[in-house]
């Protein structure tokens, strides 16, 4: 069985964001570049802000155990 590695969106690196989430390079730029103008992310929600992060996108980081 696989072990769950918990990643936090505010704190994530590009690797953990890309190859832990599967989220890809380009997205995991985007939603640190986001997070490093706007300050860290404070619900779910904020993501939307993200040019890219639709709300199948946000159910897939939820659903890896990612957290805020």
């Amino acid at each position: 069985m696989a072990t769950r590695v918990q990643v936090n969106i505010n704190t994530a690196s590009r690797e953990e964001l890309d190859v832990t989430l599967g989220l890809g390079p380009d997205l995991a730029d985007d939603i640190i570049n986001y997070r490093e103008l706007n300050g860290p992310f404070k619900s779910w929600d904020d993501l939307r802000n993200v040019e890219g992060v639709t709300d199948t996108v946000i159910l897939l980081i939820m659903n890896s155990g990612a957290t805020l």
